[in-house]
Order: structure tokens, then C-alpha cells, then sequence
């Protein structure tokens, strides 16, 4: 599988870096996500972690389990801020169409700041062991419930115009996914812009009768790739 062309800048976009205090068990999650995205799961080793942490195995033993534990709290985590900002994107929407545009700008937002744990996230779930993949996919499930209730309520509602809503849906997070392996905070649009684009694409799909205003659609400013 290809990786994306930023891993090699993660000190530009390891959300870590410049938002998280340096603690070991902190250290030692970054050093994992930023070797899982470069190297792979597969071909990362324990020391190697540890050694990247600057921690002695033991430590990293200690603070955050084994690798697959690692593993898991990073898919967990990412889960959890996906729900989290899904939800919060709903709550503030009035209808359907201002719903899915939120819930699409929601995505790329959070994969846009958290490029490498986007990747690893969507890269590695087969990396996972069979009760972990489980707690995993029904973490994903719960949020593909979220997008699914807004698409039938437009659909219901008559704002939207969707045959299969399922492909739908799996289209739409697909879109949202994408951004993990072309966005470069360098690039010449602001991610705010990009999301709010990749919104109305998703209205868009869904044959939505009437657009929304945007604050941010004409914005440019660092973030695209080319």
C-alpha cells in the first residue's frame, strides 16, 4: 500500500507534536503512530518504538502494553473524536442538508488535523487481532449509524434524493477518508475550505434541492495538495 507522501514531514502534521504534553505514555503513542505510517505495523518493532520514545521496553511495557495495544488505543482514540465531533456537528444543524454538511465537514476536518492517525486508523485495521478488530468495527458501526439516520431522515423528509442509501453512505465517508492521502497542510487551500468544499459535494450526491451559504467556500490559504 502507498503511504502518504506527508509522512515523511510529521513534524508538520503530527497533531501530537504541538498539541499534547511530552509525557512518556504521550511519547510513546506518537513514536507508534508516526512508525506504524512510515513502516507499517507489521515491520515495526517493539524497540523500535521504545527507542524512537526514547523509553526502554520495559517502560513502554508498562505505560502502554504491547504493540497491539498500541494499536488499539490509537484506532480507539480516533473513534472516539469521530463520534464526538459527528455528534457535536448534528446538535448545531437545523435539518437534514445542514446535518450531512456537517457531518462531512466534521471528517475531513478531524482527518485533516490528524493526518498520520487518520492513516494508520484506515490503513492497519487488518493489523488488528480478532477481538480488538471487533471493538473497532463496532466503534465504526455506531458512527456509520449517525450518518445513516441523517440520510434517511432526508430521504424521508424529501431533501434528499437517494436510491441505495447504504452505497450512499459508504460513498460519502469514503470521500471524507480521501483527504488523508492528498492533503498537505502546505498546500495552497485551507483546510476549512477544502471541507466545506467536500460538504457540498456531499449535498451534491445526495441531490440535494437546495444549497447552503458557506463562510468559508472562496477561502484560500495554506493546506491542498497539489
Amino acid at each position: 500500500m502507498t503511504h502518504p507522501a506527508t509522512v515523511g514531514n510529521v513534524e508538520v502534521i503530527d497533531r501530537s507534536v504541538s498539541r499534547k504534553a511530552a509525557d512518556t505514555g504521550t511519547r510513546i503513542r506518537d513514536a507508534a503512530v508516526r512508525l506504524f505510517a512510515a513502516r507499517g505495523y507489521a515491520a515495526t518493532g517493539i524497540r523500535e518504538i521504545a527507542d524512537d520514545a526514547g523509553v526502554t521496553t520495559a517502560a513502554l511495557y508498562h505505560h502502554m502494553g504491547s504493540k497491539q495495544d498500541l494499536l488499539l488505543t490509537i484506532m480507539r482514540d480516533a473513534m472516539h473524536e469521530l463520534i464526538a465531533g459527528a455528534r457535536s456537528a448534528v446538535a448545531d444543524a437545523s435539518g437534514p442538508a445542514e446535518e450531512l454538511a456537517g457531518l462531512a465537514r466534521a471528517h475531513v476536518t478531524y482527518n485533516g488535523e490528524n493526518l498520520i492517525d487518520a492513516y494508520v486508523g484506515d490503513a492497519e485495521i487488518r493489523s488488528l487481532d480478532h477481538s480488538n478488530r471487533a471493538r473497532i468495527v463496532k466503534l465504526r458501526d455506531s458512527y456509520e449509524q449517525l450518518w445513516a439516520e441523517v440520510i434517511a431522515q432526508g430521504v424521508v423528509s424529501g431533501d434528499f434524493q437517494i436510491g441505495e442509501q447504504k452505497l450512499f453512505r459508504l460513498a460519502a465517508i469514503q470521500m471524507c477518508n480521501g483527504i488523508t492521502y492528498w492533503y498537505t497542510p502546505a498546500g495552497p487551500t485551507s483546510l476549512a475550505a477544502i471541507a466545506d468544499e467536500l460538504a457540498g459535494f456531499a449535498l451534491a450526491m445526495a441531490g440535494c434541492r437546495h444549497g447552503l451559504a458557506s463562510p468559508v467556500r472562496a477561502q484560500t490559504g495554506p493546506g491542498e495538495g497539489s
